[in-house]
């Protein structure tokens, strides 16, 4: 009998022991809980990740200006170009100092006078004091001294364009007598009329004198230069159609 007893109490303890351990299996109650967190650790990772990616980019852009190959800077300054960002002008400023590279100083310059940056004024002026030996290009050349004209101190400026006027050959002779024009040198315009007279190698220099008194309404020069466009010989050399000067830049 005692034995019917334990048998029956064993049997009644293995029935309690297994509806005890069912709970633990997966039950629903626990799966929205799951589902709703699963969205916000999602939302809070992308948020995360961009973040840090704006970070590395910043990072990036810098780095590549500073080290980066010549044609990656170019890309960028393009894209700086639509953008008008100039949170990297420090960076394109040291790269622009360091670079040898005549075509890749032309693009950051170009850049900066688009988003109104002067640092690059001590590189400016060092192109226009070196660009014999430098073999610098016409137009980097010019866009210097447009670069100068913007950002530099202009009576400065005039005074370095004279010295080009009366010291230098070729083209840059031209590009300097159209920026004194530019500037209004009219304080200079004795100068320029003498290096007019003496300058026989380069008509083009002397239509760009002409152009720039006239600029500067130099009426001290105006009888001259209405002797110039009667010349049958100097007129067709020259090629200026001078009438023009005395309409709108002539009182």
């Amino acid at each position: 009998m005692k034995y019917f007893y334990f048998l029956f109490f064993l049997l009644i303890f293995n029935v309690y022991a297994q509806n005890v351990n069912s709970p633990t299996l997966p039950s629903p109650p626990l799966l929205p809980e799951i589902t709703e967190n699963k969205p916000i650790e999602r939302e809070n990772s992308s948020k995360g990740e961009n973040s840090s990616n704006v970070g590395l980019d910043g990072k990036y852009v810098n780095d590549t200006i500073l080290y980066g190959l010549d044609s990656q800077v170019t890309s960028i300054i393009k894209a700086l170009k639509k953008s008008s960002d100039s949170q990297y002008n420090f960076s394109l400023k040291k790269r622009l100092e360091k670079t040898f590279n005549a075509e890749l100083k032309r693009e950051i310059l170009e850049l900066f006078i688009s988003l109104k940056y002067s640092g690059g004024i001590d590189t400016a002026n060092y192109i226009l004091e070196n660009y014999e030996s430098k073999r610098y290009s016409n137009a980097l050349f010019g866009l210097a001294i447009s670069y100068l004209k913007e950002f530099d101190d202009k009576e400065k400026l005039k005074k370095t364009l004279i010295d080009i006027l009366e010291n230098k050959e070729g083209n840059v002779v031209s590009i300097a007598a159209y920026y004194l024009g530019e500037l209004n040198s009219l304080e200079y315009s004795k100068n320029m009329m003498e290096v007019f007279e003496k300058y026989s190698g380069n008509d083009g220099a002397r239509r760009e004198i002409l152009i720039a008194l006239g600029k500067m309404s130099a009426v001290d020069y105006q009888d001259r230069i209405y002797e110039i466009s009667l010349d049958n010989y100097e007129g067709p050399s020259i090629g200026i159609p001078f009438c023009l000067i005395f309409d709108h830049h002539f009182p």
